[in-house]
């Protein structure tokens, strides 16, 4: 009976690029990506479900490119820009100092752009996974193609990721950015037979018969729809049955769905770990500060006479009965106004300052006083249905109260959301003189339209807006004031302001805030 080994199973989850398999339109979005390449396409996406099979085909493009192309590949997430120059100038063997500035970049690129034109060639910049890249490094990326490229294609930039990063991609088209070439790509899963191919190809340098039947790889492509990491899987599980069972092909009934036995997600709480390492030295005092703290509030508390416990202070007394007996009033006053709409009706008269409220015809009379607050005795006559209208001045009427009151209520407002916005303007403007360059914020918005000030301080007039005003910083762009830049937080490191990103309410997260140092923030306000 043949035999095969499932210690080294051809379905595990390291990329290699012997084991491509051609199928599945596999081969011929190969050969897509290398002309897109080959014909001088500045910007090209590759996009596809998770497991699709996206990154070796990346790899595939890497290894049969021609010589002339310098392909740099990025498998993870970036953590920042400067990874991305400093990864280039490496490959390119240029050296560059730590801390890179907006003109650093610009003499790296000159630079890159020299060698390049000299010798022929052109870079290919690779970055898997790319929909993980946060907007304000890809916004750089980007912008990297506009200055290599003012005199030709010397370089070129490949992202592949899901859908999100089509989304993300969007967002870009609000920078200012030019315009480049650029051709989409999108990997399907595969079908049935693809399946049932795959399967069969990937078992080839293990036994040369069968070993999937077409039976069990249709049970499979139902589990995957057609997806290769989740393929892989249930191949594997299927491959380990094998080892009890004597027969050597796989048939259906050695396919199991174990899709849905895999354990829950687990939370990852490694950055308990790495708040403990970077401030483990402050634990213990700052410990120590709070029970000290606590034990203080403890004996205050202890310490306060019974009679201001239990007591109110006489003048708070006064303004409570104060405030109950305008209640009264108001009320009182409604309701007389409510029952004297049955029976009567006002109407505006020509002199702006006064109102008529003319009798409507009843059955019964009714007393002026049911209709207006009673100034004097002289308002206490009847009124029959024939008689003539009576003029009841403004003065008389509650609403010019209320009226008076929102009128002060709105100009508070007013005031308030004007000192907000010039203490959030004040509190940006120490950025701009070189305080915390080494730190990080969140960009919330940018607001840019010629009501944009106006805009803005309605929003800080909603009160959940006010309820973190102490944490926004505004930057104006550029000279005018048409466009507005918001920032929220200050952090010390970047990792604090991603995790203070995760925690920012719904209503900032709509606006698909992302982390930046404060020295970039500067750069773009400036730069507008």
């Amino acid at each position: 009976m043949e035999t095969f080994s499932t210690d080294q199973s051809p379905f595990r989850e390291a990329i290699d690029t012997m084991r491509f398999f051609p199928g599945g339109n596999r081969h011929e979005m190969l050969e897509s990506l290398k002309s897109a390449v080959m014909e001088s396409f500045s910007l090209i996406t590759l996009t596809g479900d998770e497991g699709s099979g996206k990154s070796m085909i990346c790899r595939m493009l890497e290894k049969e490119l021609p010589e002339e192309y310098i392909v740099v590949f990025f498998p993870e997430m970036l953590e920042s820009f400067e990874d991305v120059t400093r990864t280039i100038a490496r490959k390119m063997e240029i050296t560059l100092a730590d801390g890179i500035a907006v003109g650093d970049v610009q003499e790296l690129m000159s630079s890159v752009q020299e060698r390049l034109s000299e010798k022929k060639q052109k870079i290919l910049l690779i970055f898997d996974q790319a929909e993980r890249i946060y907007l304000a490094t890809l916004e750089r990326i980007r912008k990297l193609v506009d200055i290599v490229n003012q005199n030709g294609v010397y370089f070129q930039i490949l992202f592949s990721g899901n859908d999100g990063l089509l989304d993300n991609l969007k967002q870009l088209s609000m920078c200012n950015i030019q315009g480049a070439e650029e051709k989409k790509f999108t990997l399907g899963p595969l079908d049935t037979l693809s399946t049932y191919a795959y399967l069969n190809f990937s078992m080839k340098a293990q036994a040369d018969n069968e070993v999937f039947s077409l039976e069990a790889s249709e049970k499979i492509y139902s589990l995957s729809g057609g997806n290769i990491r989740k393929t892989n899987l249930l191949a594997e599980d299927s491959l380990k049955s094998l080892k009890t069972d004597s027969s050597f092909m796989v048939l259906l009934d050695n396919v199991r769905d174990i899709l849905e036995e895999e354990p829950p997600e687990k939370w990852d709480l490694s950055f308990i770990k790495e708040i403990y390492f970077t401030y483990k030295k402050w634990i213990i005092p700052a410990g120590l500060c709070l029970v000290a703290l606590f034990m203080i509030i403890l004996w205050k508390i202890g310490h306060i006479p019974k009679e201001h416990m239990k007591t109110p202070p006489s003048e708070l007394v006064k303004l409570s009965e104060e405030f109950n007996n305008i209640q009264k009033k108001e009320e009182e006053i409604e309701r007389r106004v409510k029952n004297a709409k049955g029976t009567s009706h006002i109407a505006e008269q020509a002199k702006p300052k006064d109102r008529i409220v003319s009798a409507t015809p009843s059955s019964s009379s009714l007393k002026v006083e049911d209709i207006a607050i009673k100034k004097s005795t002289e308002n206490q006559s009847k009124i029959s249905p024939t008689s003539a209208p009576v003029v009841v001045s403004k003065s008389t009427q509650p609403e010019q109260r209320v009226s008076e009151k929102l009128i002060v209520s709105k100009k508070e407002q007013k005031n308030q959301v004007e000192k907000i916005f010039n203490k959030r303007v004040a509190a940006a403007a120490k950025w701009l003189v070189g305080r915390h360059n080494n730190h990080y914020t969140i960009q919330l918005m940018v607001l840019a339209s010629e009501d944009a000030e106006n805009n803005l301080k309605r929003m800080l007039a909603r009160k959940e807006y006010q309820d973190l005003a102490n944490k926004l910083y505004i930057l104006r762009k550029g000279a005018s004031n048409t466009s507005i830049l918001v920032f929220f937080g200050d952090y010390p490191t970047m990792v604090d302001a991603r995790n203070a990103r995760k925690q920012l309410p719904q209503f900032l997260l709509k606006h698909s805030p992302y982390a930046i140092s404060i020295r970039g923030a500067i750069e773009k306000a400036i730069g507008g």
